[in-house]
């Protein structure tokens, strides 16, 4: 009997153990992040984001006819931070791959897209994190991830994602009025930025260690 992708994202109930699909569905993030996310120099992607095209990119030159997240308005405001920065060339790839593996998920609600992305950002980080009521990964044996550090750790992600998205300001305007329509931060948004830029180093040290 298949199961279908709303099957596997809606969350058990709080008063029941684990099913058996919630334990699947756990350990295939757990282990498929290693295996989705090797470097593999000579794939197109690789080779395409040396650290020279990255620093280009950054400065608004760059080769590629279509637009990558490197390009991308949102991204370079946030990867100007020396909390991004200052990590490994395979920690900003890690980080780019993972938010464009949520896009092309396609989720249909705002819910489910938080769902997946929390998940994912647990798995990264090796800490629990609380979705629907219930601590995920559930058969991890992990630390519980604090709140405050679980909340921007989320948002950043958010961010990243919003950012390779081309409807990105329609789902998201109404959730962080930092981001203006076409896709960019706003200017004046300087509280909203600041818990954003803190969730950088928050993430990347995380997918660095």
């Amino acid at each position: 009997m298949a199961t279908s992708a709303e099957d596997m994202l809606s969350p058990s109930p709080e008063d029941e153990e684990p099913s058996d699909t919630d334990a699947v569905l756990d350990s295939l993030l757990i282990a498929g992040l290693a295996g989705l996310f090797a470097s593999t120099p000579n794939s197109p992607e690789f080779s395409s984001y040396e650290d020279e095209e990255f620093e280009a990119s950054e400065a608004g030159g760059s080769s590629q006819d279509d637009e990558t997240l490197t390009e991308n308005a949102c991204f370079k405001e946030l990867s100007s931070q020396k909390e991004l920065r200052a990590r490994r060339q395979a920690t900003r790839f890690t980080t780019e791959y993972l938010v464009r593996f949520i896009a092309r998920l396609n989720l249909p609600t705002l819910a489910e897209r938080r769902n997946v992305i929390r998940r994912l950002t647990s798995a990264l980080c090796h800490q629990t994190l609380s979705i629907d009521g219930i601590q995920r990964p559930a058969l991890a044996g992990w630390a519980k991830m604090r709140q405050g550090t679980a909340a921007r750790a989320t948002e950043f992600m958010e961010v990243l994602h919003d950012a390779v998205c081309e409807n990105a300001a329609s789902v998201s305007q109404r959730d962080r009025p930092l981001q203006k329509q076409n896709g960019t931060l706003a200017n004046g948004a300087s509280t909203s930025r600041e818990k954003t830029f803190r969730g950088i180093n928050i993430m990347a040290s995380a997918i660095a260690r």
